[in-house]
C-alpha cells in the first residue's frame, strides 16, 4: 500500500516548492518532483528508514515534510558566506550544507554553478575559482560547471585558464558553443 501526501510551500521570497511524501510498507521516504517551469522550485529531504521508526509506527518522511521549513538555497548561502567571509568562509559553508544532508538529493551541481556565476558577476574571483574547481572536482562530467569557469577566469582577466577550462568543456560537451570562442582565443603574446 503506498500513501502519498503532497505540499504546495510558498517562501519568503516568493518562490515555490512541491513537496511530495510517500510511504510503502517497507520503505519511507520524502522526494520531490522537479517543476521545470519557474518559479517552481525542487526540494529533496532524505528521511532515513530506521527499524525502531517502524516498529514504533512512526512515519519518518511525513515528520520531515512536517517539519520542513525553506530556508535559502545553497546558492544564496554560498554567496552570502563569500560576501561576509571570504573563500573560506563560503568552503565551510558548503562542508555544513554536505553534513547537514538534507540536500543530499538536491541539484547541487546547478547550485554550485549558478552560485560561481554569480561572485564571478560580484568581482569575487577568487572565491567562484575556488568554489567551481571545487565542484569540478566533485562533478568531473560536468560541462555547466566547466564552462562557468572559463567564463569566470575570463573576466578575471585569466585567459589561459578560460581557455584550459573552455577546451575542458568541449571535451565534456563538443556542441557547446557558448566556450568555443574562449578556447579558439589565441594566446597573447609575453610581454
Amino acid at each position: 500500500m503506498r500513501a502519498a501526501l503532497t505540499w504546495l510551500i510558498d517562501t519568503d521570497d516568493g518562490r515555490r516548492v512541491l513537496l511530495i511524501a510517500y510511504s510503502v510498507a517497507a520503505f519511507i521516504s520524502v522526494t520531490t518532483y522537479v517543476v521545470v517551469r519557474s518559479p517552481w522550485y525542487a526540494l529533496s529531504i532524505a528521511a532515513p528508514l530506521t527499524f525502531a521508526a517502524y516498529a514504533a509506527g512512526r512515519d519518518p518522511a511525513l515528520e520531515a515534510a512536517l517539519a520542513y521549513t525553506p530556508g535559502s538555497s545553497l546558492a544564496e548561502r554560498l554567496v552570502a558566506a563569500a560576501k561576509a567571509g571570504g573563500t573560506g568562509q563560503m568552503m565551510a559553508t558548503l562542508a555544513a550544507y554536505d553534513a547537514e544532508g538534507i540536500g543530499r538529493y538536491a541539484d547541487n551541481e546547478t547550485a554550485l554553478a549558478e552560485a560561481g556565476q554569480r561572485l564571478g558577476w560580484a568581482k569575487l574571483d577568487d572565491a567562484a575559482t575556488a568554489l567551481l574547481e571545487e565542484g569540478a572536482r566533485r562533478y568531473p562530467d560536468s560541462s555547466s560547471l566547466t564552462a562557468v569557469l572559463a567564463f569566470v577566469s575570463d573576466w578575471g582577466g585569466r585567459p589561459d585558464a578560460a581557455r584550459k577550462w573552455a577546451r575542458r568543456t568541449l571535451a565534456i560537451d563538443p556542441n557547446n558553443r557558448t566556450v568555443r570562442p574562449l578556447a579558439e582565443r589565441p594566446r597573447r603574446p609575453a610581454g
